[in-house]
């Protein structure tokens, strides 16, 4: 067996970013390469980059690793806008459209043979009670953003009662976030197939390195740096 520390829920520059309180919205200023070069330095074993209602991050990613001397593990992956809020799907190779409703979309991520996730689920931007009436293999119940609303404990509820695995991820807008908030898996191998067997396992354990004041300033300075304000 593999214990594999992994940051599920990254954005690059290439993230459609969504428009915030229809005022502003944060557009990571990093790449890829740059994304794993500084994920391997925070010793993570497996990185998912999660851009908005695109893989184009993932795939380029995927490309630069296989020329990179790195030695990590990249999922390619999508935060995808639908009707009902944001989900997450792992282990992809097509975008999916935004604008479908969650069942839809978790449908569609099956048949690329991937697993869904709800990120932070009682937040804004999360499907909240609707995971209820989801088929899905995780709850995100560590978010790095989600600690200032004190939404963490509630998902983590939902996770327990509906016995989905319990994720951890740093959610990262900029480099200084990746892997302050992680989930460490027990995979039988160091793939991606066995990483995203264990997820519907539950094979997972959230953790963070990062205290409650020390999220804080994180995300300010991260969002700060990425702030685009529209007129």
């Amino acid at each position: 067996m593999e214990q594999l520390r992994c940051d599920f829920h990254i954005h690059t520059k290439y993230s459609l970013e969504p428009v915030m309180f229809g005022i502003f919205k944060t557009t990571p200023l990093f790449g890829p390469e740059q994304l794993i070069k500084h994920a391997v330095k925070q010793k993570l074993d497996v990185i998912a980059i999660t851009d908005h209602d695109t893989i184009k991050g993932a795939q380029i990613g995927e490309k630069l690793l296989k020329k990179m001397k790195e030695k990590i593990i990249l999922i390619k992956g999508e935060e995808i806008s639908t009707k009902d809020g944001h989900l997450i799907g792992l282990g992809l190779e097509e975008n999916i459209k935004p604008g479908l409703t969650a069942e839809e979309s978790i449908d569609k991520i099956k048949k690329q043979g991937g697993i869904s996730i709800a990120p932070h689920p009682f937040t804004p931007f999360g499907l909240r009670n609707k995971i209820l009436n989801l088929n899905l293999d995780g709850i995100e119940t560590k978010n790095l953003w989600a600690v200032f609303l004190n939404k963490n404990r509630k998902a983590n509820k939902y996770a327990k009662k509906m016995k989905l695995a319990k994720i951890g991820s740093s959610d990262a807008h900029s480099l200084s976030a990746v892997g302050k908030v992680y989930t460490d898996v027990t995979a039988k191998q160091s793939n991606v197939d066995s990483i995203l067997k264990a997820i519907k396992n539950r094979q997972t354990v959230p953790g963070s390195r990062i205290t409650p004041h020390g999220a804080m300033w994180t995300l300010i300075k991260g969002t700060c740096l990425t702030l685009r304000v529209w007129q």
